[in-house]
């Protein structure tokens, strides 16, 4: 009795672990009853201790036994759920016994579950076939698969698919094996959807039908045990590839008839026209048919292609009124077809080069000639800005082009030599206010080099440009000696300028750190400031515009701020605000646009922080946009610091402005660790949290989601559209890729999933099922 009961027991311990149990039935000579529910003992009146079968229940100390339990032995062994016979169909997680209403299913039985078969003899399993997703390999049981074997991955109307193994590796060239009393071709232990063999054609490893053009779902094409080639039904095919539909062919065949008795050493233009008007009007029946033959490209490239031909032909011609005819039936097909393009034309000639003010590349609109020339200049100007062996007088030369260039495109837009032309006069505007700028930093740079340079062009052509715009300027420097007026940051400076334009203010910042810029009256955008820590070094200074940003520590700053001459000026040096001093906790969401930012500076002594509360068990992913320039790395990483232990969780990041963290449960401050701090700009950050990956259901309403998973777990993967899928740990780093082969749209594999937290990126349909 004992090594029964020590059977019983390590039995139980084993099944519980794939959640049911397993007990061997005790004595039934104990007189038992129910009573208010409760399995008793009738001479004690206590309740039955351990299992016990009553009235077609199973008990547990007198109560209905919980969750699963087998219950009995041999073929008597008997699944109940919550005490009463599990009711259906019922396979245990361990895929060791499979039962229909709580008894044991009798007789043999299979169940095919792709890349696995399962053998039952009276409800237990007897023999396993399958593939290990860990080497691939087919096993019996726990041992290699002898002899040539065939195990399909799944079933679907198009493809069965097929796998050969052959000792339990994956067969390798050509080999004929027998599935269900079909004989198969494999290549490489898999079947095709074309395969050319030994000079016979293979269709999913079938006998191919004849008659009949077959694809391999890779864009080669099949006929007849070979490749196809020439005209079939609607397509011309060479070497296995599909080119055109009859219909196009035709066109093109006509085509080459004109050209080759263009191409005669005598040429008859009655002939020709009559065969050209035969061409055009075959081109306008079956229009669509053609076109759509050719790729978006083609169309562009080839069709267009000729149709110039046919134009060049007819503009040979004698001058008659066929030619005539056909030469404006060329002339509106290409017209149309470049329409189709969304290409500017005129009379059937694509406009390439200036026309009527205008500049225009292959049909396309660049802008008006000013427009254009503009943003050519400056994009030199920028080009020779930053090149180390361009010249100082080089690069005032590129600038002084670019201020001519905006003076151009004020001239002008007050006079347009052509209707509906456009002017980009704010682009030119601020060209100019910012060269006025360029032209001291490049003199301060050119002085500092011992470079002699020529400004005496620059400087006339901007006077020129600023009288466009009803300004006068000069090129004084400010004064080191004039009285600068006290002024404490956020104060309101008002006054007039001197009559060199000037205006002079000592600025105290009290606050430890903080990004400051000027704001005023509509006028302050055109003024030009110089801030310094000393007034003698006032002109060492860069020359910058008010809605520059600047990062200024506690101290008194010397600003010299330059206007029109006499004119009156509002203005003041206002701090930046930021929201993370009033946001009590960061929101999660998936919009972009809609879901609120926290802005956090780039600060030197402080660490700005916001808190986020985390409750869902989800992986986060968190987005960081530097203010100044979206493409810029100014963020190193963010830490998340939890509240309450004081332990940061760690977050990966991923690229310029993507972080991922998988950080439990918990309320957290989250800050940030720039590349540099002590810099003017912040960083706007965000997050969301990625759904979880539900089970036995399809997932396709998201590109990221949570999969946690409390023990080690077999999953079988079935992916439906295109592209790729992309399993991360906690730490971000790729476990698993699964990519959809190209002319397929589906996948499924075995994967075992270890205990933990992961990330998935699945741009497609993926439905995930527990083996």
């Amino acid at each position: 009795m004992k090594k029964i009961a020590l059977a019983a027991v390590t039995t139980a311990m084993l099944l519980s672990s794939v959640g049911t149990t397993e007990v061997t039935p005790a004595s039934a000579a104990t007189t038992v009853q129910l009573k208010d529910g409760v399995l008793v003992n009738k001479a004690t009146g206590k309740a039955v201790e351990g299992y016990k079968v009553y009235n077609g229940c199973l008990y547990k100390n007198g109560s209905l036994a919980p969750g699963y339990v087998k219950y009995g032995s041999g073929k008597n062994l008997k699944l109940y759920h919550n005490g009463r016979l599990k009711k259906g169909y019922y396979r245990t997680k361990d895929d060791k016994y499979q039962f229909q209403d709580g008894s044991l299913i009798p007789g043999k039985d299979f169940y095919d579950n792709g890349l696995e078969e399962l053998y039952y003899q009276d409800g237990v399993l007897t023999k396993r076939i399958y593939v290990n997703p860990s080497d691939g390999k087919l096993y019996e049981n726990t041992k290699l698969k002898k002899g040539d074997y065939v195990i399909h991955s799944f079933d679907d109307d198009d493809n069965p698919h097929l796998n050969l193994y052959t000792n339990g590796i994956l067969s390798k060239g050509y080999h004929f094996a027998d599935y269900k009393k079909k004989m198969y071709l494999f290549k490489d232990g898999h079947i095709s959807l074309a395969t050319l063999y030994k000079g016979k054609l293979y269709k999913e490893g079938l006998p191919a039908p004849k008659n009949k053009v077959i694809s391999d779902g890779k864009d080669t094409y099949y006929y007849n045990d070979a490749l196809a080639n020439g005209a079939i039904k609607d397509y011309v095919y060479k070497n296995g590839k599909r080119l055109r539909n009859i219909t196009a062919q035709n066109f093109l065949d006509k085509l080459a008839e004109v050209q080759k008795l263009s191409a005669a050493a005598e040429v008859n233009s009655v002939a020709l026209n009559a065969k050209i008007a035969n061409l055009l009007t075959f081109y306008t029946e079956n229009y669509e048919t053609i076109y759509q033959s050719y790729t978006v490209y083609e169309k562009l490239t080839t069709l267009t292609s000729k149709l110039n031909d046919i134009k060049e032909i007819v503009g040979k011609l004698d001058h008659t009124e066929a030619t005539i005819a056909n030469d404006k039936a060329v002339r509106e097909k290409l017209g149309s077809l470049y329409d189709k393009q969304r290409l500017k034309h005129v009379n059937g000639d694509i406009l390439d080069g200036e026309y009527k003010g205008n500049i225009y590349k292959k049909g396309r609109l660049m802008g008006s000639r000013e427009n254009v020339d503009l943003k050519n200049t400056t994009a030199t100007y920028k080009k020779l800005s930053a090149d180390q062996s361009a010249t100082m007088q080089q690069t005032i030369d590129a600038l002084t082009a670019q201020v001519m260039a905006a003076k151009s495109v004020l001239a002008a837009a007050k006079a347009p030599k052509y209707p509906n032309l456009k002017f980009n006069t704010p682009q030119a505007e601020e060209v100019l206010r910012d060269s006025l700028i360029q032209r001291r930093a490049l003199i301060k740079k050119a002085a500092q080099q011992h470079e002699t340079i020529d400004t005496a062009t620059l400087e006339n052509e901007l006077i020129v440009g600023f009288s466009e715009l009803g300004e006068k300027i000069s090129f004084e420097q400010a004064s080191t000696t004039a009285t600068y007026k006290p002024l404490a940051a956020g104060e309101v400076a008002k006054g007039t300028f001197d009559d060199k334009g000037f205006a002079y203010y000592a600025i105290n910042v009290d606050q430890v750190e903080g990004n400051y810029y000027f704001v005023g009256n509509h006028e302050v955008s055109n003024l030009a400031f110089w801030m310094s820590d000393t007034k003698e070094a006032i002109n060492d200074s860069d020359e910058e515009v008010a809605k520059k940003l600047r990062y200024l520590e506690k101290g008194v700053y010397y600003v010299a701020i330059k206007g029109k001459p006499n004119a009156p000026y509002r203005f003041k040096l206002y701090q930046q605000t930021y929201n993370y001093t009033t946001m009590k906790e960061l929101p999660s969401g998936p919009n972009a646009l809609s879901t609120p930012r926290v802005k956090l500076p780039y600060y030197q002594y402080s660490t700005p922080s916001v808190d986020i509360n985390l409750t869902t068990d989800e992986h986060i992913m968190l987005y960081g946009v530097s203010n100044e320039d979206p493409f810029k790395r100014t963020v190193e990483n963010i830490v998340l610091t939890n509240k309450k232990t004081g332990k940061t969780y760690p977050v990966v990041h991923i690229s310029t402005t993507h972080f991922s963290s998988n950080a439990p449960n918990g309320k957290y401050s989250l800050s940030i660790i720039p590349t540099q701090k002590g810099v003017p700009g912040h960083v706007g950050i965000r997050y969301e949290t990625t759904p979880h990956l539900k089970i036995n259901k399809p997932n396709q309403e998201s590109r990221f989601y949570t999969l946690n998973v409390k023990k080690d777990t077999k999953f079988k993967f079935e992916l439906t559209g295109s592209g790729k899928m992309l399993l991360y740990d906690h730490n971000h780093h790729l476990v698993k890729k699964a990519t959809i082969a190209e002319g397929t749209d589906k996948r499924e594999f075995v994967y075992t999933v270890k205990k933990g937290r992961y990330s998935l990126k699945a741009p497609l349909t993926i439905k995930v099922t527990p083996k």
